[in-house]
């Protein structure tokens, strides 16, 4: 895990990342960039205790590292364009 801080730039056309730090992929080849920086900063590890039908709880570790780091990305694009609004309007 790393300790430093680091800052990427990706860029959406049409709610899709097309280029990281300012180089144009295919969607492969940019999930798998933000695999291994989201592996590198622990990001997208979501930890969850269930309650099954059987009335054990189970604990569940996903992850998510791209996912998250795409979601969160375009939501904080969304943020800086749309209107209280109409953010209101896509939760």
């Amino acid at each position: 895990m790393l300790d430093i801080p680091s800052r990427k730039g990706a860029r959406f056309i049409a709610g899709l990342p097309i280029a990281l730090n300012g180089q144009k992929n295919k969607l492969s080849l940019i999930i798998k960039q933000l695999n291994s920086i989201g592996a590198a900063y622990s990001v997208g590890f979501v930890y969850l205790i269930k309650g099954r039908v059987f009335g054990l709880k189970v604990r569940g570790v996903y992850e998510n590292l791209v996912a998250i780091i795409i979601i969160t990305a375009h939501k904080k694009l969304e943020q800086l364009f749309f209107t209280r609004k109409k953010m209101n309007l896509n939760r």
